[in-house]
């Protein structure tokens, strides 16, 4: 795994993309972004946003901290706000994305859970990966993510692939997953 190039920095609002693809959550909880406006009222400091930029740009991809961003543009507009930045492209912060929330933060709905899957496995990073990774990746169990694979694999969003590659990083062939095999096959041979 490539250890990203990270700093810490103020940022104005302004300069944060909030609407590259890199949101895993199907809504936004106006609750909670009134539980945090009110936390920043009192002074609370809060982890900072984690941002993206590859070097050629004066704007910043948000890849987690959506309601914290959202919560601080309401209170504080025209304040920058703590951002952690990482060296790396729009699919890098998409895919940092994937993983935003399943340790911190609002607990993922069912549906937010299901959206990171499927933005898993459309995203180059996850279209050769086994569905153990992208389970780990993502957060979610291995049945979840099979489920997902297979109605994306039905519905043609992902073409089915027999090459799948695993955490350890070797390639195994998935043709043979979920046939039954017999002890003896010569005795499923047609007479």
């Amino acid at each position: 795994m490539t250890m990203i190039e990270t700093t810490i920095k103020d940022i104005l609002p302004s300069m944060i993309i909030f609407d590259a693809g890199t949101q895993a959550r199907t809504r936004t909880d106006i609750k909670t972004c009134e539980a945090y406006i009110e936390s920043m009222k009192d002074g609370a400091n809060f982890p900072p946003l984690e941002v993206f930029n590859d070097g050629t740009s004066d704007s910043y991809i948000l890849a987690d901290g959506f309601h914290r961003l959202q919560s601080h543009m309401s209170f504080l507009p025209n304040e920058p706000i703590k951002c952690c930045v990482h060296f790396g492209t729009l699919e890098d912060a998409q895919w940092f994305a994937i993983t935003a929330n399943k340790t911190h933060g609002l607990r993922r709905t069912n549906e937010d859970k299901r959206k990171a899957v499927k933005m898993a496995l459309l995203h180059p990073k996850g279209l050769d990966a086994s569905n153990n990774s992208i389970a780990e990746q993502v957060g979610v169990s291995l049945d979840l993510v099979n489920r997902i694979r297979h109605d994306l694999e039905s519905t043609k969003r992902i073409v089915k692939s027999s090459r799948r590659m695993g955490k350890d990083g070797r390639v195994i062939d998935t043709t043979n997953i979920g046939q039954k095999t017999s002890k003896y096959p010569h005795l499923n041979e047609p007479p």
